[in-house]
């Protein structure tokens, strides 16, 4: 890669920034300091870093429920998407469990899910910090007749209420995480530790990272802060979008998540980035082409994995090999397959830094628990710092109420008619 700046510390994720003088090393420092002391000024928390998780019980219950061969998380949002995350990394391909999300209430979804899962082989997992979020209860009605683990707030909302009528085994939600931070949380652990994954492993791994993000930490080498502090200095400068290529199958279950925290935490008051999540190399050949060609006010944020589980040679069949290819012939590609995922994604990076694109580059030593367990920590204070930098609360989602809100009115006042009924707005010539 050109030269950039290199960002390494006791982490087992590296940062590698290309951002063509938007950022000096002396202007870092005033900033990141800065932002470290209206952190401390104005008493922004992490909670999320603080929480201790009752593995206790979390292992108990997995225990208790460890013959279910289906696992079906009921949620949406914050509760279920670090759920995803690790489970796309750690668990899709290794346990011997299926899961199922149903964060919508799609009737469709609800009947192959119960065609296919039976109440003795399965479980239901219903997450709801307030416990009185719509969907999550309308989907909960037709999986009355299954064995039901909750995870809510003690004493609060209707599933708390449904779980203490009919004796369900639950976890509590801590009430001051918000949903989007409880990748370190009991809400994420529980299902991850039913589906065979070492969640101790995941938050040794999130602890040490938190420990470089304390406020009395070297701003020197924290990484999602001098992320945060380069892509607000971008925005400063006119760029609005972040195209976020993640060159691996596995880590692309984080997309979802990394939007949420970035666009629920610091999308206020017309302020913020957008954020596009794509998998790589598949989005070189749809998102590439805007991310070059189109409007000059993307940055690309690139996420990336240096080590591999497994690897194999890219042998060519000996009777293809004399096949012309490029300037030679088949037989002449001859190197590994992590090294092809590699140069894909060597070939756009370096066509960004050609181009003049400013660019992050992330990468993560390998798939496992720990460096999980960090790349989790690391999107969490990258949405904090994001936040405070912009003077705006990282913890609340105020413009997503009112939907929510609509949404349960027409729920209450429906009277057995269904009718398309849109918001029509009409434009009048100037």
């Amino acid at each position: 890669m050109p030269d950039g700046i290199d960002v390494t510390g006791d982490t087992m994720l590296h940062l590698y920034l290309d951002d063509f003088g938007l950022l000096k090393d002396e202007e870092y420092q005033k900033i990141a300091e800065y932002t470290i002391s209206k952190m401390k000024s104005i008493g922004v928390l992490s909670h999320f870093s603080k929480h201790n998780p009752d593995f206790d019980k979390i292992e108990m219950l997995a225990e208790k429920h460890k013959d279910k061969k289906n696992i079906i998380l009921i949620g949406q949002g914050g509760q279920i998407q670090p759920v995803i995350s690790y489970y796309e990394s750690l668990a899709k391909i290794k346990s011997d469990k299926r899961f199922f999300v149903m964060n919508t209430q799609d009737p469709d979804m609800i009947s192959y899910v119960k065609q296919n899962c039976l109440p003795k082989d399965s479980l239901v997992i219903a997450s709801s910090k307030s416990g009185n979020t719509a969907s999550v209860l309308e989907i909960l009605f037709s999986f009355q007749e299954y064995p039901l683990v909750a995870i809510t707030t003690e004493g609060k909302g209707t599933l708390w209420e449904i779980t203490k009528r009919e004796n369900n085994d639950y976890l509590l939600v801590a009430d001051d995480i918000g949903g989007r931070y409880t990748g370190t949380s009991e809400s994420a652990y529980f299902p991850l530790c039913l589906l065979g994954a070492n969640v101790k492993k995941i938050h040794e791994g999130a602890k040490r990272f938190y420990r470089g993000c304390d406020l009395g930490a070297q701003v020197e080498t924290n990484l999602p802060l001098k992320a945060a502090v380069a892509l607000h200095e971008a925005e400063q400068e006119g760029y609005t979008e972040v195209f976020v290529p993640i060159y691996s199958p596995m880590l692309f279950g984080f997309g979802n998540l990394i939007m949420q925290l970035c666009h629920e935490s610091f999308g206020k008051r017309s302020k913020g980035l957008t954020f596009v999540c794509a998998e790589a190399p598949e989005s070189q050949h749809h998102t590439n082409q805007r991310f070059f060609g189109g409007r000059k006010n993307m940055v690309g944020f690139f996420i990336r994995n240096a080590e591999f589980s497994n690897d194999m040679d890219i042998k060519c069949p000996a009777g293809w090999a004399d096949i012309p290819y490029a300037k030679g012939t088949l037989g002449d590609v001859k190197l590994p397959y992590s090294t092809a995922v590699h140069f894909e994604f060597q070939g756009t990076q370096k066509d960004a830094a050609q181009s003049k694109i400013p660019n992050i580059v992330l990468t993560v030593d390998r798939v496992d628990e720990e460096n999980m367990g960090e790349l989790m920590a690391f999107w969490q204070f990258f949405a904090v710092y994001s936040s405070v930098l912009r003077d705006v609360n990282p913890f609340d989602q105020p413009q997503v109420e009112n939907s929510k809100k609509i949404t349960k009115e027409l729920t209450l006042e429906f009277d057995g008619k269904y009718e398309e009924k849109y918001i029509k707005v009409r434009y009048e010539a100037q």
